[in-house]
């Protein structure tokens, strides 16, 4: 795990998050988001996960913006799923703008961003993963 954000607590829950997961043998690492990331239907990312296939091994970066620790909570809960989704294969990259989900190769520039099935998903299971996260933290 590595923490290059301004937040110094965000290691922290991004680890609590994979062991909830039972994600392991990863390496995430954490930066501040660099740009506003526009995710159509006037979405902006408070955070986004990249997972390169050029990287090697399981290794993914998430921009996340600043903000409480129970909004970093909440939507690191989020982005953990997408790790999720990536580590077991359910979400992989493709070409381009595409994402292959659950075996389909789908263009996200044709899907609204609360249409596609990976942010269904993790919007789904996210609230789940949060309540974990802060139960373990204030342990």
């Amino acid at each position: 795990m590595v923490n290059r954000s301004s937040q110094s607590f965000l290691d922290t829950i991004v680890s609590v998050g994979l062991d909830s997961l039972g994600i392991e043998e990863v390496t995430v690492m954490i930066k501040d988001i660099e740009f506003q990331r526009d995710l159509g239907d006037d979405y902006q990312a408070a955070a986004y996960v990249e997972a390169s296939d050029w990287w090697i091994g399981n290794q993914y970066l998430i921009y996340i913006k600043k903000g409480s620790r129970n909004e970093m909570i909440k939507i690191l809960s989020h982005e953990l799923i997408h790790i999720q989704q990536y580590h077991t294969q359910k979400l992989m990259y493709d070409k381009g703008d595409y994402l292959v989900w659950d075996g389909d190769s789908l263009n996200i520039l044709e899907i609204p961003y609360d249409k596609r099935p990976w942010e269904i998903e993790a919007f789904e299971i996210s609230p789940e993963l949060e309540s974990k996260i802060k139960k373990t933290l204030l342990k």
